[in-house]
């Protein structure tokens, strides 16, 4: 928040904010700089507040040219507005003299084109109507990555709660493109199973074939020593368990046995194992599917990499048993770079119905809540906010431990307080309200 003095102290210092009488040059006096102030907004300025009042942008109606130049006759096309494009206003609208039709300058939100747009044609046809600033909100868990193009399924920088919003920087915008070689796994180490990339688009190998590893076809014991008759036992390997050799396999010709020593995958012990007994039952067999991960790499429960859950971040040196794949995987996603209201996290995310939708500073209550004087909750509450009342969200949404809170002002009686949107049970107390496109779908 700014506070009232300071927005008003910081007015008074700027150069030329004076009018004049008779001659002579005054100030503008304190009670209206404190005026101008709170039709911004009341008791302190949010950011939102701030950016609404300098900031400006249009949606386009119909299809027209960004031109580099204001005047029509000498510009060039710098490519074309599609309908529904959102464009920043950098400067204007300023009135053609020659045509009588206003231009604006302004920035496409989607790929960060600078141009000139007329606002309406020569014959009055609107090309141009005011918007607010695009945003979006995240139905459901959303990663944020790094790059664009998440080609190799690297970790996300973090990950949207459902209820966080994100103001658009850049895009929405279309891609396709090949990315990674992507298997389906098993992990030694504790048995988890999902997709992970074996070769990143690169061509850099993730997993590689090195030295020897056994399956238990039965649970066999690990022990000390190689001699059978003189060893004493370590623990047990289970069915299924995979262990790398380290030595052997040796035959025991008096025992008539095969035995290997080794190191389990999933735990480290060391020791050695039977693998054949003296009657020719198999306890452990040479497995060719086993990859050991000479990077550290992301395991997704889906092969789909873009919006998919992790599972967990495989080690380096682990070992994997692959189970299906390696695939390439081929993408086409629609992706968009924001920023998180919540904390400022920047990112690129991707535009699914299903996980995120255009954002309105308008919510719906759909179970009681209380509006309350503080961020946090527990502060004083100044009253119940009833099922179906409309609120308008003034600042946030700003984490409290592990929920969202909006300070927000119902339309009911302009009370003005923060509530929290979805309860530590997963239970929505408030939803945005759709927009009239949405509702009629």
């Amino acid at each position: 928040m700014i506070p009232e003095a300071d927005f008003c102290s910081y007015l008074k210092k700027l150069e030329g904010l004076t009018f004049t009488i008779a001659d002579a040059t005054h100030s503008l006096p304190d009670e209206h700089l404190q005026l101008l102030s709170r039709h911004i907004e009341a008791d302190g300025i949010s950011r939102r507040s701030f950016e609404n009042a300098i900031q400006r942008f249009y949606q386009c109606s119909k299809k027209i040219a960004i031109t580099n130049e204001f005047a029509i006759s000498k510009s060039k096309t710098v490519r074309m507005l599609e309908e529904n494009e959102v464009i920043e206003v950098l400067e204007g609208p300023t009135k053609d003299p020659k045509l009588g039709i206003e231009r604006v300058k302004g920035k496409a939100v989607t790929d960060g084109a600078i141009g000139w747009v007329s606002m309406r044609g020569n014959q009055g046809t609107p090309f141009l109507r005011e918007a607010q600033k695009p945003c979006y909100y995240c139905v459901t868990n959303v990663a944020l990555d790094k790059e664009f193009r998440n080609a190799n399924a690297d970790a996300p920088l973090k990950t949207l709660q459902a209820h966080e919003v994100v103001e658009v920087m850049e895009g929405p915008r279309k891609d396709s493109f090949e990315g990674a070689f992507r298997a389906k796994g098993r992990a030694c180490k504790d048995g988890a199973v999902g997709w992970f990339v074996m070769k990143t688009k690169e061509g850099v190998a993730n997993a590689e074939q090195s030295g020897k590893y056994y399956t238990c076809t039965a649970a066999i014991a690990m022990t000390d020593v190689a001699d059978i008759k003189a060893c004493k036992v370590i623990r047990k390997l289970d069915p299924k368990e995979v262990a790398n050799v380290l030595e052997g396999p040796v035959e025991q010709g008096d025992a008539g046995v095969h035995r290997i020593r080794c190191k389990s995958m999933k735990d480290g012990q060391e020791g050695w194992i039977t693998t054949k007994g003296n009657k020719g039952t198999v306890y452990a067999e040479e497995t060719s599917k086993l990859y050991a991960l000479v990077n550290e790499v992301a395991l997704h429960k889906q092969f789909e990499s873009d919006g998919a859950t992790l599972v967990r971040q495989l080690e380096k040196g682990e070992a994997v048993e692959v189970l299906d794949g390696p695939k390439e995987e081929k993408f086409e996603v629609t992706r968009l770079k924001g920023r998180a209201l919540s904390d400022g996290s920047v990112g690129w995310l991707s535009v699914k119905a299903a996980t995120v939708r255009p954002w309105t500073p308008t919510y719906r209550c759909v179970a009681e809540a209380e509006l309350s004087s503080s961020v946090k909750q527990g502060g004083e509450a100044l009253r119940k906010v009833e099922v179906g009342e409309l609120v308008e969200a003034v600042d946030g949404p700003k984490k409290d431990g592990e929920v969202l809170r909006i300070k927000a002002r119902a339309e009911k009686d302009n009370a003005i307080g923060w509530v929290t949107l979805r309860s530590t049970e997963g239970t929505d107390l408030f939803k945005v309200r759709a927009q009239p496109a949405e509702r009629s779908r």
